[in-house]
């Protein structure tokens, strides 16, 4: 109340460190070496190797079986067994408190021989998680179980070379300051990994210009789900001072990706939109000398052409007119769509003529249109031609 600090600071101090101190008392409380414990406590022992690692072998053995069945099926399941890879790690990292009272010499030996039993699951799940980093970038849940999954090996390590505990709870408090205030912290690490994938996108669209997003036309179909999911992750993030992310949040996405949800939803108003889109990918250029490369910004077309020389050309009638030649207010139009909105894409290679030297050529042109047939907005892009 008194002061602002940033997100990162806010979630170690009232997250890291009551879960630090928690921590602390409960080993303050535990009996020291040399120290006779309680009847009660002498039962622990057997309660964990009669009980818990029973249930912890079945683990195990379930893990086993699922690499053996991704290995035959070829396909990686979708964060299917992080989960309890990342289980079997905690606990072995319980067993080690045990260290000390379980002197059984089958417990030695698999506490000993750890870091061997798990480099199976381990290499899988860093080949899981590599799989989702490659397709959708960094979130903090990824980097957490990166994390968590490299301190594991070290837990690991440790105990095979018989090493203390107390090293290992000083790298864990050293890592939770190191992730919680440092620039590697779990907020900004997979926001910046984000952010710089989901301006690569939209450089490979032409919709990021001058260190800015110029939301010109819509995404193409084979963009949209990976450009969604970097908006998503970086409209969920709570840090709110980075300037790319401020853009991304005070977009209205839907208008431009496919599936993407409005930030302020009002209701079931529908909205339609007609894609128009030409059957080839080359440019018919024939009976014209030069091509320039235009953008639609409100609804009209933005003509950069030779130095210091632009043109704009207004195109709410023509997109009135295209409306109308293809009856778009008719229900028969759509196809069954969604709920709230509908879709439909058409083949279109028209020019737009404007004079007898001139016309436009559409690579895109898309229209958002209400009920009655009405034309909302325009987007698109696409070349001006010149005799």
């Amino acid at each position: 109340m008194l002061f602002e600090f940033p997100v990162e600071v806010n979630i170690f101090l009232l997250g890291v460190v009551p879960l630090t101190c928690a921590i602390y008392v409960f080993l303050c409380l535990a009996p020291r070496g040399g120290q006779n414990p309680a009847a009660g406590e002498a039962s622990l022992p057997r309660l964990v190797t009669g009980m818990v690692f029973p249930c912890y072998i079945v683990l195990l053995v379930i893990l086993y079986l699922y690499i053996g069945k991704i290995i035959l099926q070829q396909e990686m399941p979708v964060g299917a067994m992080n989960l309890y890879a990342s289980l079997a790690l905690l606990g072995f990292g319980c067993f080690y408190f045990f260290w000390n009272d379980i002197r059984q010499r089958w417990f030695e030996k698999f506490m000993g021989w750890g870091l061997v039993l798990f480099l199976p699951i381990l290499a899988t799940q860093f080949y899981g998680i590599w799989i989702r980093y490659e397709a959708y970038g960094l979130t903090t849940l990824r980097y957490l179980s990166m994390i968590f999954t490299a301190y594991g090996i070290l837990l690991l390590a440790a105990r095979m070379m018989k090493r203390e505990i107390r090293c290992l709870l000083l790298v864990a408090a050293a890592l939770m300051v190191v992730f919680s205030l440092t620039p590697l912290n779990v907020m900004r690490v997979p926001l910046h990994n984000q952010q710089d994938r989901l301006i690569g996108l939209l450089k490979e669209e032409g919709l990021y210009r001058a260190g800015k997003i110029d939301m010109t036309h819509p995404v193409s179909p084979e963009r949209a789900a990976a450009v969604k999911s970097c908006v998503d992750y970086i409209r969920s993030n709570l840090v709110d001072d980075e300037k790319f992310a401020k853009q991304v949040k005070e977009i209205e996405w839907s208008n431009y990706v496919p599936g993407m949800e409005a930030k302020h939803p009002e209701g079931p108003k529908k909205e339609n939109m007609v894609s128009f889109r030409p059957s080839q990918r080359g440019v018919p250029v024939a009976g014209y000398r030069l091509a320039y490369t235009f953008n639609i910004r409100q609804g009209k077309a933005e003509i950069p052409m030779e130095v210091g020389e632009k043109r704009q050309v207004d195109l709410k009638d023509y997109a009135a007119k295209l409306a109308e030649e293809y009856k778009v207010s008719d229900e028969s139009f759509w196809t069954e769509g969604a709920e709230k909105s509908r879709q439909k894409g058409i083949e279109y290679d028209g020019l737009y003529v404007l004079d007898d030297q001139s016309a436009l050529y559409f690579t895109e042109f898309a229209l958002w249109l209400d009920d009655e047939g009405k034309v909302l907005r325009i987007s698109g892009k696409g070349y001006y031609l010149v005799k």
